[in-house]
C-alpha cells in the first residue's frame, strides 16, 4: 500500500490487513494515519502465520499502534508515533523520530 495523504478513523480504530499468508507493506512517506479515539491495527490478532509487516515513513497518530505479524518480522521506520506500540511477531525493529516512543506489549 502507498499513502501520501491522510487516512483517518474519526470514531474508532483504523484497521489495515491482508490475506493471512501475504506480507503487509505500507509506504507512508508524507502520509498520516489517524485514529485519535482508538488504535491503528496492522494485521489480525488471530494470525499465527509467518507474515512480515513493513511500515515506512509518515505519522501514526492514535492511542495505540498494534502490529500483528504472527511469527513474521516487523520493520517500522516512521516519523511520529503518538500512542503505545504493541508488537506481536517473531522479531521486531521499531524506529521512530518521535520525542517519546512508548513501548507497550511486545511478544
Amino acid at each position: 500500500m502507498v499513502n501520501a495523504g491522510t487516512i483517518a478513523a474519526l470514531q474508532g480504530n483504523l484497521n489495515l490487513a491482508t490475506l493471512s499468508t501475504n506480507n503487509l507493506n505500507l509506504s507512508n512517506v508524507g502520509g498520516t494515519l489517524t485514529a485519535l479515539n482508538g488504535a491503528i491495527n496492522f494485521g489480525n490478532l488471530s494470525n499465527t502465520n509467518n507474515v512480515n509487516t513493513s511500515i515506512s515513513g509518515g505519522n501514526l497518530l492514535s492511542q495505540n499502534l498494534n502490529i500483528y505479524s504472527g511469527t513474521g518480522t516487523v520493520d517500522v521506520n516512521v516519523d511520529n508515533v503518538s500512542g503505545a506500540v504493541n508488537v506481536f511477531a517473531g522479531a521486531a525493529h521499531v524506529v521512530a523520530a518521535t520525542p517519546d516512543l512508548t513501548l507497550g506489549q511486545c511478544s
